[in-house]
């Protein structure tokens, strides 16, 4: 009597949980990190010709959900969009670099974290440029006529 009452308050939920113990289900292994940096300083000079060190910094990305005490080591990777970005100090595949830009223009970067289980996350972000009479000291709005030349 008693294991036909166990039988009938058997649900789902508990078939698919011993599926799971036995392997036959795929379960996820994982989740991706969080991809966070900083840049300093945030805008180079315009037409800087590669006069200013910028430093990215991703060290505050974070594996948080699957390495929660940060003990597994993350894979970077950043990506500028600067004709020929050049690395002052770190490697653009560590978690911190320093590098001039050309400042012809703002300069996207990206940058890709990777966990241990092969899990990526990306970040983009921008390097901006000054502008000079911008208000706020940076990248002057589309339509305020600031450009390489004189304004009609």
């Amino acid at each position: 009597m008693i294991r036909r009452m166990e039988r009938a308050h058997r649900s789902p939920g508990l078939l698919l949980c011993a599926a799971l113990a036995l392997g036959s289900c795929h379960q996820e292994a994982g989740r991706a990190p969080v991809a966070r940096f900083d840049v300093t300083p945030p805008y180079v000079p315009l037409h800087d010709g590669y006069a200013t060190v910028v430093a990215l910094d991703g060290s505050r990305s974070k594996d948080e959900i699957d390495d929660p005490a940060g003990q597994l080591p993350l894979g970077f990777h950043w990506d500028l969009d600067d004709p020929a970005p050049q690395v002052v100090q770190g490697s653009l595949d560590a978690a911190q670099v320093q590098v001039k830009l050309q400042g012809d223009r703002p300069t996207t970067v990206t940058l890709t974290v990777r966990d241990q289980s092969g899990r990526t996350a990306v970040r983009t972000g921008y390097v901006g440029v000054t502008v000079e009479g911008a208000s706020d000291g940076g990248t002057a709005p589309a339509d305020s006529g600031a450009g390489d030349g004189p304004s009609d």
